[in-house]
């Protein structure tokens, strides 16, 4: 599976902190990965991949996180 992390995340509009709060990763992790400075496991570029798909261009909110702040306000 190719994925264009750094591509990914421009055309979401989202930082290397905001990726690694919403998929739970580091934020070196992220970058690493960004830059291809690392060899990758399946299950992080899964982690990023998922979370990227789920956004909206400019919303950076995961629907995980939309579910727990609905959850919040009950």
């Amino acid at each position: 599976m190719k994925i264009n992390v750094d591509k990914l995340m421009r055309e979401k509009e989202i930082t290397n902190k905001e990726l690694a709060t919403l998929t739970g990763l580091h934020v070196k992790t992220i970058r690493e990965v960004r830059k291809g400075l690392t060899a990758t496991r399946y299950s992080t570029l899964r982690k990023i991949y998922k979370v990227l798909k789920e956004i909206k261009n400019n919303d950076k909110t995961s629907s995980k996180n939309r579910n727990n702040k609905r959850n919040d306000s009950e």
